[in-house]
């Protein structure tokens, strides 16, 4: 399996118990899609899920085959993955950041508007996620449209943001 083919939903931390759970780092906003999960690519390797559930604020996992402290250990680190296909539709009109990656973003369009260069990331902040293309960082809010298909993102940015971005 190739790495673009996986995406990343929980990062294990520890084990959790003596039976080979291990205490998880959920990395989506779906709290509930991994009661629903059966296998999943532990280190790029699949396992099967035998159990999901919430301690609290903690995702607690239980894999088969994984039944002691010492099969668990080697695990902490590693991130839980699915394949792309598995995830969560989204209503239309919102975007998964990951997609967003690589696509070409233009200040009033690919037509007529001024290219600002590739997305090359993304920081979730309090209250908002900004995007980097091009050396400038943008809020997510002001993107006006998004081609998945031609990889291509429009912005509306305030005047002045691009030369403060570029300072």
């Amino acid at each position: 399996m190739s790495a673009p083919d996986l995406v990343t939903i929980a990062t294990l931390r520890r084990p959790r118990g003596n039976k080979g759970e291990l205490v998880a780092t959920p990395l989506t906003d779906h709290r509930d899609r991994f009661a629903a999960l059966s296998r999943v690519f532990v280190g790029g390797k699949p396992l099967s899920l035998e159990k999901a559930w919430w301690h609290g604020e903690d995702l607690v996992l239980k894999f088969s085959g994984v039944d002691s402290i010492s099969a668990a250990e080697p695990l902490a680190g590693l991130d839980v993955e699915i394949l792309r296909e598995e995830r969560v539709p989204l209503p239309p009109g919102e975007y998964y950041l990951s997609d967003l990656m690589g696509c070409t973003v233009f200040d009033g369009g690919p037509e007529t508007g001024t290219l600002i260069g590739q997305v090359t990331g993304w920081e979730e902040l309090p209250g908002q996620v900004v995007l980097e293309a091009g050396g400038v960082e943008f809020p997510y809010r002001l993107i006006t449209a998004v081609d998945l298909q031609a990889k291509q993102i429009t912005v509306q940015l305030p005047e002045g943001l691009r030369e403060l971005n570029l300072d």
